[in-house]
């Protein structure tokens, strides 16, 4: 059977390496978490509202994987400004998109500098740390985020604190964050499917399904979490129920790669007994 990983969207959403989720969450809060940022400019040879058009065209471009073209935008603001700590955020995107780990720290760092309560710009300096493997540092960032009380997508630096503690093999620490995630965000999936992930690999099949079954009920619509149920109802035996499942994963997104995979597991589950 496969493997249930998150990302995912939120790849895992634990390192900026690129699983594909953890891409997507990315560059659908850049929008939001970039403008409320306030600009200040230190010389005036670039305007206020220049700087703004700017670090819009630099965040468009890495909405479309730009991103050599946005780090020359980029570079041309900070030529002019010194003190914007949304300039140095998208610095630190771009730096850690193209692998350069080293300068995507020391942006993120020169952000949260400017700006302490910059939550967003704290969890993704804890995902260039770990990157990095620095897991002290990387685990103190996202406990930094954790700790801003209006910083509102904590169960994102609460998932990436899971997912690290999981690969250290440091079980209750990592199911403690798992479950913060779901309680700061009880619809944010990748947190369920971790929590699955976790259980299932402890032999905890059943409590794995607890989880599964609740983080279906909060996303009726996403694929991945009804395909790992459906996954892990097979390990319970429990085929009918799980045929139920991948029919729906096919209905709900008929062309995509869960969809497939429920083909594959609908071709092989034996079929149920004929009654008389």
């Amino acid at each position: 059977m496969r493997k249930n990983s998150p990302q995912p969207t939120i790849p895992k959403i634990s390192t900026i390496l690129c699983p594909l989720s953890f891409s997507l969450i990315f560059l659908l809060m850049i929008t939001g978490c970039g403008k409320s940022t306030s600009t200040t400019t230190n010389q005036t040879n670039m305007s206020q509202e220049e700087v703004s058009i700017q670090l819009d065209l630099a965040e468009s471009y890495i909405r479309a994987g730009k991103n050599r073209p946005a780090l020359e935008k980029l570079l041309l603001v900070k030529n002019a400004v010194q003190n914007n700590p949304r300039l140095f955020f998208d610095l630190g995107h771009v730096y850690s998109l193209m692998g350069n780990y080293s300068h995507a720290a020391e942006s993120f760092e020169r952000a949260v500098a400017q700006e302490p309560s910059f939550g967003d710009a704290w969890n993704y300096l804890g995902q260039v740390y770990a990157a990095q493997h620095n897991n002290a540092k990387a685990i103190a960032a996202y406990n930094t985020a954790l700790t801003i009380p209006t910083y509102l997508r904590q169960e994102i630096p609460a998932y990436n604190l899971a997912d690290l503690y999981n690969t250290q093999g440091n079980n209750d620490q990592a199911m403690q964050y798992a479950r913060m995630a779901v309680d700061k965000n009880w619809r944010f999936i990748p947190a369920y499917l971790l929590l699955g992930e976790m259980l299932i690999a402890q032999d905890k099949t059943e409590e794995a399904q607890k989880w599964y079954e609740q983080g279906a009920e909060s996303d009726l619509t996403n694929t991945h979490i009804m395909l790992a149920l459906g996954e892990n109802l097979i390990r319970l035996d429990r085929f009918s129920e799980a045929r139920q499942w991948f029919k729906r994963v096919i209905a709900t997104a008929p062309s995509s790669d869960d969809a497939q995979m429920a083909r594959d597991y609908l071709a092989s589950i034996r079929p149920e007994p004929i009654k008389d």
